[in-house]
């Protein structure tokens, strides 16, 4: 608009908004409106096809929206309380004077209006014998580029419905890679509920991103190996609370996961639980339950329940009645309180559970108890992992420091 009122163009395309005060100020003349009829604000303005124009019609729209996953009860109280909104005298007098009209619509009806518009502008494009040119690269390599954790993988949501409620688990498998013969259960810490967001073939986010075994699973995928991330039931609620994590529940909902992420990789010969943090509490219970089901077992930064204010559900837990393989992989220098490597230490040597000890790292900030400190192996992610993947192809474990 600015160029054109400078006189270094002589026409120009614009909305209401930018345009409207120069023409009621003479400073503009309007040629056409691009509707299918006339602006009430404008009503003496034609639209193109009465000015001679081939039809041709284009407006700019604004919708609301929201998580892939919002519960459709909630979308449409949304739509509800935004259709009273817009249907104020205050709020469509406000709008009114910024050149807009204003329209309601279902989610339904938002959801058929999209396509439409997609196609109507392909044809557009192709009818002009004209390619679209992005106009704003970083939105499309937002919109595009696949986050660093989940760079390389191939990944797909398992949602399984169970007891009330829905169980989910995210599979990871190296990108071109068919059949793999090992399955690693991946269980998160704190708060343990992962709540994943998929799009273009990965997950591209979820609720605890920084965590170790989240934002280092890719480390863990090979053409042999893929993991499966685990959430908590969604009838739990915001927290995986411990004492469901301890429950003979939390093993069935895994375990039903679990059955159906091998009925999609039918190669699958061994199936081990890998835990960090509180979810150390699924994987020591869980290990109890299924004895049967796993091939082995491995706690990284394990709870200390002796510790103030610590989850209590592994006090006086007996490790030797765990008949499967197992170890514990502590960072020496873990900061938590309720993670200290001294406390899994003496667990180690009281019941002959190998411990591998890590040292190093680097770039620590946060709570001690959060994932960017040594309690979440920063920067010792691909060294840990590493060892992990060769702890898989050799037993029996043993002690060892990395």
């Amino acid at each position: 608009v600015n160029d054109i009122l400078g006189g270094h163009v002589q026409m120009t395309f614009a909305t209401p908004t930018s345009a409207l005060p120069h023409i009621q100020s003479g400073k503009l003349r309007a040629m056409a409106v691009l509707l299918p009829s006339r602006f009430s604000l404008l009503p003496q303005v034609p639209t193109a096809v009465e000015a001679g124009v081939p039809p041709l019609t284009a407006g700019t729209w604004a919708a609301l929206f929201g998580p892939a996953k919002l519960p459709p009860e909630i979308a449409q109280r949304m739509s509800r309380e935004l259709a009273a909104a817009m249907a104020r005298p205050d709020v469509r007098e406000r709008v009114d004077k910024l050149g807009f009209d204003l329209a309601s619509s279902t989610p339904a009806e938002l959801a058929a209006f999209m396509p439409e518009q997609l196609q109507a502008w392909s044809k557009a494009f192709a009818d002009a014998g004209m390619q679209p040119v992005v106009l704003c690269s970083w939105c499309t390599a937002m919109a595009q580029s696949i986050p660093p954790h989940a760079e390389g993988l191939q990944e797909e949501l398992l949602e399984i419905q169970v007891d009330g409620g829905i169980q989910r688990a995210v599979i990871s498998r190296r990108q071109g890679a068919t059949e793999g013969s090992t399955l690693v259960v991946l269980l998160p810490g704190y708060p343990s509920v992962v709540r994943p967001e998929m799009g273009n073939g990965v997950m591209m986010n979820s609720s605890l991103n920084g965590n170790f075994l989240i934002r280092a699973r890719r480390h863990l995928v090979t053409e042999q190996v893929m993991t499966l991330l685990v959430d908590c039931h969604t009838q739990i609620g915001d927290v995986c609370k411990p004492a469901y994590q301890a429950s003979s529940e939390r093993y069935q909902h895994v375990k039903a996961v679990i059955d159906a992420a091998k009925s999609k990789l039918p190669g699958i010969q061994a199936v081990y639980l890998l835990s960090t943090s509180a979810g150390s509490i699924s994987s020591a219970f869980m290990a109890l339950h299924g004895q049967t089901e796993f091939a082995g077992v491995i706690h990284t930064a394990s709870i200390d329940p002796t510790a103030f204010r610590s989850y209590t559900q592994l006090a006086n837990f007996d490790y030797s009645a765990i008949k499967i393989p197992q170890a514990f992989i502590h960072h020496v220098e873990d900061p938590c309180a309720i993670t200290q490597y001294q406390y899994i230490r003496k667990v180690s040597d009281k019941y002959q559970v190998p411990l591998i000890s890590v040292s190093g790292g680097g770039d620590y900030r946060g709570h001690p108890c959060m994932a960017f400190t040594q309690h979440g192996f920063r920067n010792k992610e691909v060294t840990v992992m590493q060892h992990i993947l060769k702890m898989l192809n050799s037993l029996p474990w043993r002690s060892e420091d990395i």
